[in-house]
């Protein structure tokens, strides 16, 4: 009995002991943060941020970017700025950082500082834009993104994991201190990782194509201008699709009627060697396969974003996310009637809970609602070099990357049967082409994490055990010995009697 009794107690204290171990590894995962607890001394040309705990890593918001700027830690000197991201997380170590950069505290507007782990999936690690882009997304504002092309980023670049590049026409920095911040934070909780592309031309409001190239002319920016500019970054990025503004500026906003005219215009230039011959040199030619734009009346398609669950948002459909996790973050906005159009202001008559919803609203209820009532659900094929959609569900349809960028195809594995098995007759499927850039994009699509995934980006191979299944363990390793020491309660009670 004495025996027993002794390898009972044993078995109690080592699952006690696997409990502590696995109660310090889940909590170990994810970086602690350790702003509160240090100590930023601010000076004129350095700052120094002090802390007991050592440090691996600071997030910068800045007010403005300040270009490159030194650093110094426990192993020397590190350059921060060189990207040019407003939201910049810096990878350093040491219980004490040192920033060399005048005036730090008036440039930045917040300042986080982290221990050693994994960073939490709220802190923006930016990647740099796509090398090259599945999709390449051209939207004039800040919250285009989200409203009248919704859907297209939580599902193409948050659940599947593809390169989807946003070029913003307009640079929100030069007359708001909030909007560039609300870009960011949008891109990123719909599942963007690739810094966006900015601009350098004013937001202008104006009512017409002509009048959105005077206005735009009279800050220095003519029609030459955006057409290079569109030019150029479909030569850098190559896209296998873009998708950009309707023609008429959904609501009628001449700016976004620029936009497209540019890339109607410079569409015959991105294979053209003999314009911009800067861009050509440096990125090459590219004529890109296919073209959609908002709302066109030909060869249309509708994309059913109500009907698109995303299983790495928790289940809601591609429309909720871009709302609830891209627009909401663009609280500036949030006044206009954009956000009843889109159903994000809940205490309003429109009534607006999905995509569809927005086809069914009326003239009633905004004097601005014309055709399909800006649906982002309803595009237009303008270009295609691979034919004409036919399932007319997927911007991605008939694309097969690796032909069209002259990779060579995967090769075909035979397999070998040991029986000639019986023929049946199957029904014709037609596959997805989104099936086959996705797979294409397999590894980017294994390390993709939208908001709410702990893995930023940055962090590849820094993961460790996964919390979940660590708490998981724990859990069921404290009611096992839980259960070791009732038994042992009871057989001391049992002895007693006897």
């Amino acid at each position: 009995m004495k025996k027993r009794f002794f390898l009972w107690a044993l078995l109690t204290v080592i699952m006690v002991l696997f409990c502590g171990v696995f109660s310090a590894s889940a909590e170990g995962n994810t970086a602690k943060e350790l702003t509160s607890s240090c100590n930023v001394s601010y000076g004129n040309e350095k700052t120094v941020i002090s802390c007991g705990e050592k440090i691996n890593g600071i997030y910068i918001e800045w007010k403005n970017l300040p270009g490159e700027w030194q650093g110094s830690d426990e192993n020397g000197s590190f350059t921060g700025g060189a990207d040019r991201f407003f939201h910049e997380f810096v990878n350093c170590s040491g219980n004490e950082i040192t920033v060399n950069l005048n005036n730090f505290q008036n440039k930045v507007s917040l300042l986080r500082v982290f221990g050693e782990g994994q960073i939490p999936s709220d802190v923006q690690v930016w990647e740099k834009p796509c090398e090259e882009a599945d999709i390449m997304l051209l939207s004039t504002h800040s919250d285009d993104e989200h409203l009248f092309f919704a859907g297209i980023l939580p599902y193409y670049a948050g659940e599947l994991g593809l390169d989807v590049q946003v070029v913003y026409m307009v640079d929100h920095s030069l007359n708001s201190a909030e909007r560039p911040h609300e870009l960011l934070n949008g891109l990123w909780n719909v599942g963007v990782r690739n810094y966006p592309v900015i601009g350098k031309a004013p937001d202008i409001y104006s009512e017409s194509l002509s009048a959105g190239y005077a206005g735009f002319k009279n800050e220095g920016y003519n029609e030459a201008h955006f057409v290079k500019y569109v030019t150029e970054n479909i030569r850098r990025f190559k896209p296998l699709v873009v998708i950009g503004h309707d023609v008429k500026g959904e609501y009628g906003h001449g700016a976004h009627m620029v936009y497209t005219d540019a890339l109607i215009k410079a569409l015959p230039l991105c294979n053209d060697p003999s314009y911009d011959n800067a861009s050509a040199d440096k990125y090459g030619l590219w004529d890109v396969p296919k073209v959609y734009l908002h709302l066109y009346g030909e060869n249309e398609i509708v994309m059913d974003w109500d009907n698109k669950i995303l299983d790495k948002f928790g289940g809601r459909t591609a429309f909720q996310v871009s709302i609830e996790e891209g627009f909401s973050q663009h609280k500036s906005q949030h006044w206009t009637w954009f956000s009843k159009w889109c159903g994000y202001n809940k205490d309003n008559p429109w009534n607006v809970n999905s995509a569809a919803d927005i086809e069914k609203l009326s003239s009633a209820n905004s004097g601005v609602l014309s055709k399909g009532n800006y649906s982002p659900r309803r595009f237009g094929l303008y270009k295609t070099l691979v034919g004409e959609d036919v399932n007319k569900n997927d911007f991605l349809e008939n694309v097969n990357e690796r032909e069209l960028r002259g990779e060579e195809p995967e090769p075909t594995v035979t397999p070998v049967l040991n029986e000639t098995p019986v023929a049946t007759e199957a029904p014709a499927v037609t596959p997805s082409a989104t099936d086959n850039v996705a797979t294409e994009n397999a590894t980017a699509n294994a390390t993709a994490a939208p908001s709410g995934s702990d893995d930023n980006g940055e962090n590849k191979g820094k993961k460790g055990i996964d919390p979940t299944m660590i708490n998981v363990f724990m859990i069921a390793l404290y009611l096992v010995a839980v259960a070791f020491l009732g038994y042992i309660v009871w057989m001391l009670r049992k002895r007693k009697k006897k």
